[in-house]
Parts: C-alpha cells; sequence; structure tokens
C-alpha cells in the first residue's frame, strides 16, 4: 500500500481507495542508499523491534524523504522505516 498524506478529502478514481491510517507509536529508523539495499534497513528495524519485544499489529510505514530524482543522478533514496510499537515508559526517548 502506497500513501500520499492528503489534509481533506480527496477524489478516487480506478482502483485508487481512500484508507486512513492511524497514529501511532512508531519506532523509526532512516535509510539512505539504493531502494535494492532497503530491505537491509528492515532488517535492521525488524531485528531491534523484536529483540526489544516491543512490536505491535499495525502497518509498517515508509516516508520518502529524498527520491533519487531529487537528490542526484546516482539511485539514492532517504526513507524513514517506520515499524509500529507500543510505548514501554512515560517519557520520550
Amino acid at each position: 500500500m502506497a500513501f500520499i498524506p492528503v489534509a481533506d478529502k480527496a477524489t478516487v478514481s480506478g482502483r485508487v481507495r481512500l484508507t486512513e491510517i492511524p497514529a501511532a507509536e512508531l519506532a523509526v529508523t532512516v535509510h539512505h542508499g539504493a531502494i535494492s539495499e532497503l530491505d537491509q534497513t528492515y532488517g535492521a528495524l525488524g531485528t531491534f523491534v523484536a529483540e526489544q519485544e516491543i512490536g505491535v499489529r499495525g502497518p509498517i510505514r515508509e516516508n520518502y524523504v529524498v527520491s533519487s530524482s531529487d537528490a542526484s543522478p546516482e539511485p539514492t533514496y532517504h526513507t524513514e522505516v517506520c515499524w509500529p510499537v507500543f510505548r514501554t515508559r512515560g517519557d520520550r526517548i
């Protein structure tokens, strides 16, 4: 599922459908590099979440901060990988 944030209700057509992604507590890491290596970033974050035993059900999110067309002629991406977790303490870390 790909998403584009919108401020108001959007008009959709074809295979596109509107879905609300609920707010969530997230463990976040940033991938810098080729999209073909994004799985390594997922693996590192998934390992951290599993080792801390903080994972919860919900969609994993990707926020594309900079795409290859914005960054340079090289296939470089800056992508936030956001994994849903539950808060284990009251203050933010």
